[in-house]
């Protein structure tokens, strides 16, 4: 009989709620991952809260659902639900990541040492924080290369940008408010899909490409090690031996769109 393979996940923001990892606690291994994970995300400049107390609030004080917070909380939870998984002697024939859930999946799959993914995860964490401004992004039920025709036609693609293909009937867009609102009331007009996603940065754009210089210099000491899990990549499409690791990579997937 053949052994079924297994491949793990991992989610970028946008998948965590109040009270996540709530029932996890009781795990040693899992409450020792959360403080190293927190540890290492305090080491970097302006970090003035800690991961464990945000993640342990109660749903009427907590701040998941606020980007700043719950995204490096969110990637916090994957990785120390992945090492339980480990201690428990789960491990998946491969592992790949969308969005930000690439940092997690390259660390499982032992390219990133939690220094380093932590250091990427800020690096997210700190243009969220200067890019905050008036951008949105946008689901949309259809493939990206009628997206890109749409944009085209009504004279959008020069504001509004393809920043993720999730399926061939999901493709994520994000550009500036005012051009993102203009989208979506066409395609509702259409009956069309779509949902406007609240988001602090136009990730996956090339409206982020204004800050490639001062990235890839924040990343310049992220060292690549050898993946010992094979690793796919949500940015470039396919495995990659090589995925990920280098500050480049880490710099483009800022920059270029998410090709889940």
């Amino acid at each position: 009989m053949n052994k079924i393979k297994t491949a793990f996940v991992f989610p970028g923001y946008g998948s965590q709620w109040k009270g996540m990892g709530a029932g996890l606690w009781e795990y040693d291994r899992f409450r020792e991952a959360i403080r190293e994970c927190g540890a290492q995300f305090s080491m970097n400049p302006g970090v003035d809260w800690q991961i464990e107390a945000e993640i342990r609030k109660p749903a009427a004080s907590s701040r998941l659902e606020e980007t700043l917070v719950g995204y490096p909380c969110s990637l916090a939870i994957e990785i120390a639900l992945w090492e339980l998984l480990k201690n428990w002697g789960v491990e998946p024939d491969g592992v790949i990541g969308h969005s930000g859930g690439e940092t997690v999946a390259a660390y499982a799959a032992g390219i990133l040492n939690l220094r380093d993914t932590f250091k990427v995860i800020w690096n997210h964490w700190e243009e969220m924080k200067r890019s905050a401004g008036n951008v949105m992004m946008a689901h949309i039920g259809l493939p990206g290369e009628k997206v890109r025709e749409i944009l085209q036609d009504e004279k959008l693609d020069r504001q509004v940008f393809i920043s993720a293909q999730n399926s061939p009937s999901a493709t994520i867009v994000s550009g500036q408010r005012q051009a993102i609102e203009k989208l979506m009331e066409f395609l509702s007009g259409r009956k069309i899909f779509c949902r406007g996603l609240e988001t602090l940065a136009p990730f996956h754009s090339p409206l982020m490409e204004q800050y490639r210089d001062t990235i890839y210099r924040r990343l310049e000491d992220v060292e690549p090690l050898k993946p010992s899990i094979p690793i796919y990549s949500s940015s470039k499409g396919g495995l990659s031996v090589e995925t990920g690791g280098n500050p480049l990579y880490w710099t483009d997937h800022m920059i270029k769109p998410v090709n889940f």
